[in-house]
């Protein structure tokens, strides 16, 4: 298990406070986006802004 100093300040905080189910945690500029799920196709485009049609 890699030690958690390798690791964002903002996921260690939230892991240490809400545990292990927070993962995955997606983090966009800093701010945490996404918590204890893999988001979708559309949800991850709007979580980064990522306009497209149906090829994106």
């Amino acid at each position: 298990m890699p030690k958690l100093e390798l690791f964002d300040p903002a996921v260690v905080k939230t892991v240490n406070e809400r545990g292990s189910e927070s993962l995955p945690l997606i983090l966009v500029n800093g701010k945490t986006v996404s918590m204890g799920g893999y988001p979708n196709k559309e949800e991850l485009a709007a979580m980064t802004r990522l306009g497209g049609g149906a090829n994106s």
